[in-house]
């Protein structure tokens, strides 16, 4: 066998550029559809981060989701201030101690309480 000669490379090096980087000379391919595109996405995005900002600041995110939960489970009215508002002024069960709601007698409350018979 004869020696064979080592492959030659094919790879050229990098030569500096000789003159600075024109930006006017690259063809921008923005149209109206993907700025328009890019606003809605961004205000998605902006909507959606401010929402959960509110949600965790306040009382009313967890509030929402603890109804929506016990409503879907059928544990608590749909809408619960028209239930308690009902029974405060219609039903007179209710009495108003200033943002709170409780029941005028005792004995309906533990009844309520109660946990309930298994069958």
């Amino acid at each position: 066998m004869t020696p064979q000669a080592p492959p030659t490379s094919s790879l050229k090096p990098v030569q500096p550029p000789t003159q600075a980087f024109n930006w006017q000379d690259v063809e921008w391919d923005i149209t109206v559809f993907t700025l328009g595109r890019s606003a809605a996405i961004g205000a998605l995005m902006a909507f959606t981060v401010g929402l959960a900002v509110a949600w965790s600041q306040t009382a009313v995110g967890p509030f929402w989701v603890a109804c929506g939960y016990l409503a879907a489970r059928h544990q608590m009215p749909v809408r619960l201030m028209a239930f308690l508002t009902d029974a405060h002024e219609h039903r007179r069960v209710l009495r108003q101690s200033g943002a709170l709601y409780q029941f005028r007698h005792i004995e309906l409350q533990k009844h309520l309480a109660a946990p309930a018979p298994r069958r």
